[in-house]
């Protein structure tokens, strides 16, 4: 008797094909998961190999010679069904799904009609439609990571201590866990950072050097940006836009005063400002800012500083950091500081890999558990029961 035929793998879209902020590809069939991971490489073009079932991988998907082609997260929901993360957008789904196909496997034209291969519940859920939409490598390591089941693992384990009458062991963990909302909470939208300040003080210079191209119209004329202009960025792996604002240039009328209006308002709007100053002449007569809006952005700082202005820049409640748009200096730590004010810090960068909420509902549920908690009430279970039950 011959023996049976292997089935060929076959690779579909779990997303429809267009400009989305991910595209997934699942593969199919025995094996699935083997070949996949022989396509997995780290950033050295070491293969990684297939993960357990059930968990994620991190890292680039190759061609049969090594070729280096996207930077993926890869589910390895079981044997036979594993879903590829690749960055959105038509190209980089049909280079993948190419080199899937120059390697025997058979591409079907039909979107996957259930791309929740690992899903069991309402935080994968969410995370799934997360994923999809996410605008960065980082934003879609975290979702894909609450997609495998870190964060509805986390909150099974916190409930569990309660059972078990571990209380203490129950409140660390929630709290832990609430910590990790305002990073989740950032990757999931597009926080809003309003640049404002003096004319002339290198704002829309400053835009630029942070979204590492030439995007708004910069010259030496006071005033030259009078509309809001928008610019999507990402901060540390964080998807932001900037919002360039119309330099406030004094006392007047007219069309300068209307442009100066309308930067007040979009700070006002804003997540976070960063207060663009020229630091090394004195300010305009009578500019100042409120206390605690934003970060100062002490810009032009390697052609010499004011004293007088640091001065005036400290007392108003922020962090001030000496940056040059030109150069580069400070940049970095401006882009921490800004995210510093959103409860984004270096402790919730380094959360990435772990359980992270990422959802208003989400956040609703682990505050009542941890306060239901400090009245030995037993909602603190329900509110758990309700995060995983999508209530």
């Amino acid at each position: 008797m011959r023996p049976a035929k292997k089935e060929p793998l076959t690779a579909t879209r779990g997303t429809p094909a267009g400009e989305g902020g991910i595209s997934v590809i699942i593969i199919s069939g025995k094996g699935a998961g083997a070949f996949a991971g022989s396509r997995l490489v780290d950033r050295r073009g070491r293969v990684k190999g297939k993960s357990a079932e059930g968990r994620i991988s991190y890292g680039f998907i190759a061609a049969e010679d090594g070729e280096t082609i996207d930077e993926v997260v890869v589910a390895f929901c079981d044997e036979e069904h594993v879903e590829i993360n690749c960055h959105g957008g038509i190209v980089p789904a049909e280079r993948v799904l190419r080199s899937l196909g120059d390697a025997g496997v058979v591409i079907t034209e039909d979107t996957h009609p259930d791309a929740m291969g690992i899903a069991a519940g309402a935080i994968e859920a969410e995370a799934f439609a997360a994923l999809r939409e996410a605008r960065t490598a980082v934003a879609a390591r975290v979702f894909a990571g609450q997609y495998g089941g870190m964060l509805s693992g986390a909150i099974r384990q916190a409930a569990k201590q309660l059972d078990e009458a571990r209380i203490d062991e129950a409140r660390q963990a929630l709290v832990a866990l609430r910590e990790t909302a305002g990073l989740g909470l950032a990757l999931a939208r597009l926080t809003s950072i309003a640049i404002v300040g003096p004319a002339n003080a290198g704002k829309s210079t400053l835009v630029n050097a942070l979204a590492g191209y030439e995007r708004n119209i910069v010259t030496d004329i006071a005033g030259t940006t009078r509309d809001a202009v928008e610019v999507e960025m990402a901060f540390l792996g964080v998807p932001v836009v900037l919002v360039d604002t119309a330099g406030v240039m004094g006392a007047g009328a007219g069309r300068d005063e209307e442009a100066a209006h309308r930067a007040q308002a979009a700070a006002r709007r804003a997540d976070a400002t960063i207060v663009v100053i020229d630091a090394n002449r004195p300010l305009p007569c009578g500019y100042a800012v409120g206390k605690g809006r934003g970060v100062v952005g002490a810009n032009k700082a390697d052609l010499g500083v004011c004293e007088t202005t640091l001065a005036s820049v400290s007392g108003w409640g922020g962090p001030v950091v000496a940056i040059s748009a030109v150069t580069g200096t400070g940049l970095e730590q401006l882009r921490e500081e800004t995210l510093g004010l959103l409860g984004i810090g270096a402790a919730e960068l380094g959360s990435t890999a772990g359980a992270v909420v990422f959802t208003a509902r989400q956040l609703a549920h682990v505050n009542t558990a941890i306060e239901a908690l400090g009245r030995r009430d037993r909602a603190a279970s329900e509110a758990l029961g309700e995060c995983l039950r999508g209530a």
